[in-house]
């Protein structure tokens, strides 16, 4: 570090940072966001292969449905003319076209369901068309298409309302666009404040931002090595790495100050610097990545897709903090040097803290119950297992939505497929189906057998191709189910155990039942990402300290800061989205280790001239100002996250990481002192080479 920060290579190293940025921040646009988070199920699911059997025997489509209101029949079969000639409209659903069939039919009680179908399509004056489109959902050209439907002349002078995933999709990219730099513009100039706040040079803070940006503009770029990021991932990465790298560039800085203050010139101020704190760095880096390794080991690989792109990004903030920041701090050091503030407010923590660990006892009694009680609460907290499309409440698609729920109800669609070759099967399966009360209705190539009574060979193939492909049979059901519940879940075993009933093999495909597969899937991945990330995090720990009761010790504190977070979630009856659980679990531990290690690392080293108590009070002073700003920028991080945010995961996530942030913070510094104070003794007998100073003074 010394030859580069005492030639030119500096500026070179200044400048391949420089053009890696450029390049970065270019890429950064061209990265794709995934929204389909079907995609991130296991290869054998059920949904996943239903999706895959779709797209190949009936084509990846979307369909959407457009009420409009105060139109004669007449006028409405003008308007479904006009639709079905926009280019990317593929076919255009509705009353008329059972109609057709209604000469045929003798039976009345088919009569009366012809009937019942036909007030599905129009009532009130209002008709409902079901409009397939020439793409999936999440295509660009279904947003094209969508808009001119809306333009469309027969349209204009009425008032229409339309609902669909493919609306919603256009409206998560819509959101999503928009809030990312939304909150960047929010959260950043409250980062700032706190770090002027807390800074001892004015211009620190900026020195400290120009690190971190670039790092995130280089961990941005870079996503372009991946077919696409999830539109979770992209929303969260920025403001996320911003906030849990922090503290990298803090601990090099604020030990800058010191070795200047020993009366070190400023090369050898951040060589010595350098050096004394990379093991720290490189612990914090180390801990915040395993966290996010844990993460790809679950099933469900939307884990993988954000621990990929965080851990990237926390190593960027690494490389960034150990090569980059000793130039920055060395090329603005007069600078800071002028800026310095007369007076510092940063050493009065110790005082605080004192007033706890001089009670230890208590505090380490208060902090047990409350652990055992937390451990209690947080084991009845409820989960979501969707993340919800990004919706703004008060938004027109909102609002259009609610509007065609009043007239025509909730309408759900699942797709299901058997095989074909067995009609006599496929027909008591669709009678069981429409006896089903949470399902409004039934369309398969048996209901238009049963209309016309005629056999489905002689069917135009226009109508077959849309029933049967080369190898399976599609049945569509309309469900009543909407939102995730117990229902919701109990609804989709019973389907799947009613179509067993009749096909061995068979693939369903809708929200109801993706949403309960997901719930099944990330279940199962909690032991192994719980487990993964305390054994990893405590290794690392390990490796760092060489001692064997450091790790419990750390660990035993944020893990109960875990424990408080959702407990509170618990206590509040309210429901979490459960990958939002398992981010918490890895990125909290992964990332708020980092507080209690740098007291720790602080404490060790002062404890080998000091005693237990004048160590912790030492290590307070030097460390504890960075512990605070670390976690108040963390929680204004996701507090920003979740309170910005309109995309559901994320709020959820945010607001966990938020509070997570300001327990882990207060519990390193109130609690953590006395830990380290009453198993002085043991951590000294435990740990390799500990040289701990034996005298120890009254207090």
């Amino acid at each position: 570090m010394k030859r580069i920060l005492s030639s030119n290579y500096k500026y070179l190293i200044l400048g391949i940072f420089l053009v890696l940025t450029i390049v970065s921040a270019i890429l950064s646009f061209r990265v794709e966001v995934n929204y389909d988070m079907t995609k991130y199920l296991p290869k054998d699911s059920n949904t996943k292969q239903a999706i895959e059997i779709l797209s190949e025997e009936f084509g990846d489509y979307a369909s959407i449905e457009l009420m409009v209101e105060d139109v004669e029949i007449m006028d409405a079969v003008m308007i479904k003319n006009e639709i079905k000639g926009i280019d990317g409209v593929l076919k255009v659903v509705w009353m008329d076209d059972l109609e057709e069939y209604a000469e045929f039919i003798t039976d009345p009680l088919i009569l009366l369901e012809l009937k019942k179908m036909q007030e599905s399509y129009y009532k009130d004056k209002k008709a409902l068309f079901t409009i397939l489109l020439d793409d999936n959902s999440y295509s660009l050209e279904v947003e094209d298409t969508i808009n001119e439907i809306r333009e469309t002349n027969s349209l204009k002078d009425k008032a229409f309302s339309m609902r669909g995933e493919a609306l919603y999709n256009i409206d998560s990219r819509r959101i999503l666009n928009g809030e990312m730099f939304k909150i960047i513009l929010v959260i950043v100039p409250i980062i700032l404040l706190i770090l002027v706040f807390a800074s001892k040079s004015w211009i620190e803070p900026l020195i400290i931002l120009v690190n971190l940006g670039i790092a995130i503009v280089l961990n941005m770029g870079t996503n372009i090595i991946f077919k696409d990021v999830s539109y979770v991932t992209q929303s969260l990465a920025m403001v996320l790495q911003l906030a849990i790298s922090l503290d990298y560039s803090l601990f090099l800085i604020h030990r800058y100050y010191e070795e200047k203050e020993a009366g070190h010139s400023t090369t050898d101020a951040l060589v010595i610097a350098s050096k004394n704190t990379f093991g720290s760095i490189l612990g914090s880096a180390l801990t915040t990545i395993v966290g996010f390794a844990a993460l790809l080991f679950m099933q469900y690989t939307i884990g993988s897709d954000i621990g990929l792109v965080m851990g990237k990004g926390i190593i960027f903030s690494f490389v960034t903090t150990i090569i980059l920041m000793p130039i920055l701090i060395l090329l603005f050091s007069k600078l800071l040097n002028k800026t310095m503030k007369k007076n510092y407010s940063g050493r009065n923590i110790d005082k605080v803290a004192s007033v706890f660990y001089r009670k230890r006892y208590v505090t380490l009694i208060v902090f047990v119950v409350i652990a055992v009680v937390a451990i209690i609460f947080q084991g009845n907290t409820k989960f979501l297992y969707a993340t919800s499309e990004a919706t703004d409440e008060k938004s027109t698609l909102v609002t259009e939505e609610s509007n065609i729920e009043k007239v025509f109800g909730i309408n759900k669609p699942i797709v299901i497929l058997v095989p074909n070759g067995d009609p006599a099967s496929e027909a008591q399966l669709v009678q069981e189906l429409m006896m089903n009360e949470n399902i409004n209705s039934v369309s398969s190539i048996v209901f238009y057998e049963t209309l016309t009574n005629f056999p489905r060979d002689l069917f135009p193939a226009e109508i077959k191709q849309e029933f049967i492909g080369e190898n399976y049979t599609r049945i569509i059901i309309n469900t009543k189910i909407d939102k995730e519940s117990e229902a919701m879940y109990e609804f989709s075993y019973e389907l799947k155990e009613i179509i067993s009933k009749y096909y061995e093999e068979n693939y369903l495909a809708g929200v109801a039942t993706s949403t309960t597969e997901i719930k099944d899937v990330v279940t199962s991945d909690k032991l192994v990402v719980t487990l993964f990330s305390i054994i990893g995090v405590g290794l690392v720990i390990l490796l760092i300290f060489k001692s064997i009761s450091l790790p419990l010790l750390l660990l035993m504190v944020i893990q109960s800061s875990i424990w408080i977070n959702m407990s509170i979630v618990s206590i509040k009856g309210v429901g979490v989205i459960y990958i939002g659980f398992l981010v918490i679990q890895t990125l909290q531990l992964g990332a708020t280790i980092d507080y209690a290690v740098l007291l720790t690392s602080r404490y060790k080293e002062l404890r080998t001239e000091n005693s237990s108590i004048d160590a912790i009070s030492k290590a307070l002073k030097a460390s504890g100002i960075s512990v605070i700003i670390s976690a108040a920028v963390l929680a204004v991080a996701g507090y920003g996250e979740g309170l910005l945010s309109n995309i559901p995961a994320v709020k959820e996530i945010g607001i966990l990481i938020g509070r997570g942030a300001l327990i882990s913070g207060i519990l390193v510094i109130l609690v953590l002192p006395s830990i380290l104070i009453i198993f002085d003794k043991i951590i000294m007998k435990t740990t390799h080479k500990a040289n701990f100073y034996i005298d120890e003074p009254k207090e």
